[in-house]
């Protein structure tokens, strides 16, 4: 996915319903508008891609890493 400039965050998460639902709440929970977003799954774990278009404090990645299923969260 080309990046738009802003912050990217890398979250590996279990392949589940509503997984992209929890992810995109926490972030506009936090009023950060999702600029893109791109998730690709293997069996049971996927891969999802999120540029924003503000910076993601350390609350939000801590909110996001705290939904059953993610495996874990880097901004880039």
């Amino acid at each position: 996915m080309p990046r738009n400039g802003g912050p990217r965050l890398a979250i590996v998460n279990a392949n589940v319903p509503h997984m992209i639902e929890r992810i995109s709440k926490a972030i506009s929970g936090a009023g950060i508008n999702i600029m893109d977003m791109l998730n690709k799954s293997r069996g049971d774990i996927a891969c999802t891609l999120v540029d924003t278009a503000a910076s993601v404090s350390a609350e939000t990645v801590a909110q996001i890493s705290d939904i059953e299923g993610v495996l874990g969260v880097r901004v880039l």
